[in-house]
């Protein structure tokens, strides 16, 4: 008989990932998302800058976010086919959990890319 596997469901924000992206150890630990590093730095670079120009993150732009997070999500789903080790270890790493017998994680990642529900986005990952 085999035991029952739990799954915890871990809901992301633009926020979230946002936070995540920004963390100084995120290449380091998770070397499969070196190539979207350039991407990453320019981005928040850029963000960083908006929110300096504009005394804070609740007017900067957030599409300018979005391009980095389009790209590093992309490589997120390549990675269910491709490596799936490195998937589990980004879960893991983005979530601060660890890895449990009988428990998986689903983290499914929500942004808005403009104002409509048409533009809402959804990943799902699961370790």
């Amino acid at each position: 008989m085999s035991a029952h596997v739990h799954t915890r469901h871990i809901s992301f924000s633009r926020d979230n990932l946002l936070q995540t992206l920004s963390k100084s150890d995120v290449f380091e630990k998770n070397p499969t998302l070196e190539p979207c590093k350039e991407d990453v730095d320019s981005c928040l670079k850029k963000y960083r800058d908006d929110v300096a120009a504009k005394g804070c993150g609740c007017r900067a732009n957030p599409a300018l976010l979005f391009e980095c997070f389009e790209k590093t999500l992309a490589k997120l789903e390549e990675l269910k086919e491709t490596n799936v080790e490195a998937l589990r270890a980004f879960i893991y790493y983005a979530t601060n959990q660890t890895q449990r017998d009988n428990e998986r994680i689903e983290l499914t990642v929500y942004f808005r890319k403009g104002g409509s529900d048409a533009d809402l986005h959804k990943y799902v990952f699961t370790t």
